[in-house]
């Protein structure tokens, strides 16, 4: 499976090296915040920001490499290969291949949107485990800002 370079120019290695270190300085950030605030939970918060940022990563990586493609686009694969196979085969094996085709669409299309729902629950999750103090605080008035 071919990976391609990102807009920037940068191989695999490259991303996930610069994505790394990207991540640091945001855990930096989260530390430097806590100290000038004299709140450690603002370190935390920051942590679940980098969770959230490697979710980010991981869907750019899977989107480079091919793995999440468009619904489109695997319907029109799926079909030019089935339409393949028919020109090829027999006209008795056409239901069994149309079906088989069929079937892995929808499973790719379903692991697809499993993995998306995974990602925005696990994102959703993280970022109200950092910071649903702050938004119970703002829009609820539940809770209290330690200074």
């Amino acid at each position: 499976m071919k990976v391609s370079t990102s807009p920037f120019g940068l191989g695999p290695r490259s991303f996930a090296i610069s994505g790394f270190l990207i991540a640091v300085v945001i855990g930096l950030a989260g530390f430097l915040l806590a100290s000038m605030t004299k709140d450690p939970d603002w370190a935390g918060r920051f942590g679940s920001l980098i969770v959230v940022y490697a979710l980010a990563l991981l869907v750019v990586m899977k989107l480079r490499s091919g793995e999440l493609k468009s619904d489109d686009l695997i319907w029109k694969e799926t079909t030019e290969r089935a339409i393949g196979v028919m020109s090829e085969g027999s006209s008795g094996q056409l239901a069994n291949v149309m079906t088989n085709e069929l079937n892995g669409y929808g499973q790719y299309v379903r692991a697809k949107w499993f993995f998306v729902f995974e990602v925005v629950t696990i994102a959703l999750g993280t970022l109200l485990w950092g910071f649903g103090d702050l938004v119970a605080l703002h829009f609820f008035g539940i809770g209290s800002v330690r200074c």
